[in-house]
């Protein structure tokens, strides 16, 4: 993905590039076939997904109550860094 993208105009690295040159070559590509499902492969990685973006909104979320926080009390290291 890197390397093909950077043939697209546009600086950086965003989720909204990377979609687009995904669905670019997808369209120029006529020998891409459809996924089947693998039975319990397919299952078991949805069941690893799943269970994965729970912790990483939990931590997300205390993240940022804690800058939150932080910036109640202490808002100087805040604007020294920006």
């Amino acid at each position: 993905m890197h390397h093909v993208s950077g043939a697209y105009r546009g600086s950086g690295m965003t989720d909204a590039k990377d979609a687009f040159v995904i669905v670019d070559i997808a369209r120029m590509c006529r020998d891409l076939h459809s996924l089947r499902e693998a039975g319990g492969i397919s299952v078991d990685l949805r069941i690893l997904t799943a269970r994965g973006i729970g912790p990483a909104a939990d931590r997300t979320h205390a993240i940022d109550r804690l800058r939150a926080q932080m910036l109640e009390y202490f808002p100087a290291p805040e604007r020294a860094l920006d």
